[in-house]
């Protein structure tokens, strides 16, 4: 855990260091047009690299909301191999060779993620120092009766192989057990490859071992293909957004520099916007005779009341008022704002995420009087 908490704190100073050093170069040229550009390019990167990794690790961690969707495999390892380089550490070399780029598999990114830094850390502690492990991705067609519970057909394989000791078939036929290990007493759970088999299987697919002593072992995920568009795919298609009506919005967010930063995009899209810092100012607008056309509210702010709470006394107050939760982390809150009827816009977030989920949800709001 500190290599790991090490190694992320050491990509994000990495990260920092370009938005910073891009930040402070516009600052001291901002007449230098083209400089100007490069350095916005760089920031932009960069941050959505941090984004990813903190994506990434509250997926670890377990407290990221987690959907399927159609995702290219290889996309998520590439963009998962510097966590799992720190994970492994240098004792132990890492080869990561994905070989199926176009291929789409309907899966929950973020419990995907988990499965193979599971598999990359088993891996890891299997494996003696100059050893090596092997994370390959390929599309595999199978046979009826191949793999023990799956159909004949096509799917996409992910497969870690380590150059470890090794285990025999006793062993190898209770790896996906719970609570099983082999590990010594406070060294492992017994959790990790459950957890693989268990995505696997919710995912449709299914988890394999082959393994001797003395030969190291190779797990594989095999996953099933579709044809389904990935959300890069839609929102390549997808036309421009176009402006829609003015709205009157009224926005919750604790978070000064947060807050400041979503009325600029609001106002940039051409909303007028009445922005308040916590539930109990935003009830004081509901309440008064002020037009709202929506509420745009922080799911955690100070006080005895958070977003989800908000949005449901101001639907009382406005009955048909289209509402809009946005958080970043939100814990033990998340439950409630997944049972709720409005939509969750995700932090970090820009112009075309907030246009498009507003579009969503006030598609004919009225123009202002």
């Amino acid at each position: 855990m500190g290599q790991l908490t090490g190694g992320v704190a050491h990509d994000f100073n990495n990260l920092l260091t370009v938005v910073i050093g891009a930040v402070d170069m516009i600052q001291r040229h901002p007449d230098d047009a083209a400089r100007r550009e490069r350095m916005i390019e760089a920031a932009l990167g960069a941050a959505r690299r941090g984004e990813r990794l903190t994506q990434q690790l509250l997926a670890f961690s377990r407290r990221q909301a987690l959907k399927p969707e159609p995702v290219r495999v290889d996309r998520l390892i590439a963009d998962a191999e510097p966590l799992l380089r720190r994970a492994v550490g240098e004792a132990v070399a890492l080869s990561v060779a994905p070989g199926s780029d176009s291929a789409v598999v309907n899966i929950d990114p973020g419990q995907f993620e988990a499965a193979v830094m599971n598999l990359v850390v088993n891996a890891r502690d299997a494996t003696p120092p100059g050893g090596m492990i092997r994370v390959e991705t390929l599309r595999a067609r199978l046979g009826a009766g191949e793999i023990e519970d799956l159909e004949a057909g096509d799917y996409l394989c992910l497969a870690v192989h380590d150059t470890g000791a090794g285990m025999d078939a006793e062993t190898a036929a209770r790896v996906f057990e719970p609570f099983f290990t082999t590990k010594a007493p406070g060294k492992g759970t017994g959790l990790g490859l459950s957890q693989v088999y268990g995505f696997a299987r919710q995912s449709g697919g299914a988890a394999a071992i082959d393994s001797e002593p003395g030969k190291g072992a190779s797990v594989r995920l095999y996953l099933p293909l579709t044809d389904a568009p990935t959300a890069e795919d839609e929102a390549a298609a997808r036309p421009q957004l176009a402006r829609g009506p003015k709205l009157r919005v009224l926005l919750a967010e604790d978070d000064p520099q947060v807050a400041e930063l979503v009325e600029a995009l609001l106002a940039d899209l051409g909303h007028v916007i009445i922005r308040k810092p916590d539930a109990a100012q935003a009830l004081e607008i509901l309440r008064s005779t002020a037009p709202i056309d929506l509420l745009l509210t922080d799911l955690v702010m100070p006080g005895d009341m958070n977003g989800v709470e908000l949005a449901r006394e101001a639907v009382r107050l406005r009955p048909g008022l289209p509402v809009v939760l946005s958080s970043g982390y939100t814990g033990e809150t998340l439950n409630a704002a997944e049972g709720a009827p409005w939509p969750l816009l995700r932090k970090p977030y820009g112009a075309d995420q907030l246009a498009q989920v507003i579009a969503d949800v006030a598609p004919h709001a009225a123009e202002p009087a």
